[in-house]
């Protein structure tokens, strides 16, 4: 009888070990999903962004605005890095040289999506005429990094 007893406390206790084993891998499943319907709503919310500024950058860049002169285009590259810092964007390079129609500038940046999406809606303003020229994103080390090429159209 007793050996029997033994064998039933044995088998009670693998159901019991078996059992917070289940509930403890529900639990992370449901984790697991929870984070990735998340991350799914970030990335439609990204990819909306996205796309409505690309409406605006496309509407930005059919418009007339003032060409400014070559001393003008060294304060408005300025303007636009200062305007990357004051987002809070890491600046991680910059270069330009000149074109036929003005300086041809690259930025390259890093920060928080917000601060990104931040400085993409208010890039460039101002009375300068300045264009869109390329625009490539992606995610390093749990930051965006952008890649921004424009060009600042000169008299």
């Amino acid at each position: 009888m007793a050996g029997i007893l033994d064998k039933m406390r044995g088998f009670a206790a693998v159901i019991g070990i078996l059992g917070v084993a289940l509930i403890a891998m529900t639990g992370y499943t449901i984790h697991t999903f929870h984070s990735q319907q998340e991350r799914h709503g970030q990335i439609a919310v990204m990819t909306h962004t996205i796309e409505e500024w690309q409406e605006k950058a496309d509407r930005l860049n059919s418009e007339k605005l003032r060409p400014v002169t070559a001393e003008q285009a060294k304060e408005v590259k300025s303007r636009i890095i200062f305007a990357a810092q004051g987002n809070q964007l890491n600046l991680l390079g910059s270069a330009d040289h000149a074109d036929e129609n003005g300086r041809l500038c690259e930025l390259d940046v890093s920060g928080d999506w917000g601060n990104m999406v931040n400085f993409l809606k208010n890039f460039g303003s101002g009375d300068a005429l300045v264009g869109i020229k390329g625009l490539a994103m992606n995610m390093e080390k749990g930051k965006i990094q952008a890649h921004v090429v424009y060009e600042i159209y000169t008299k």
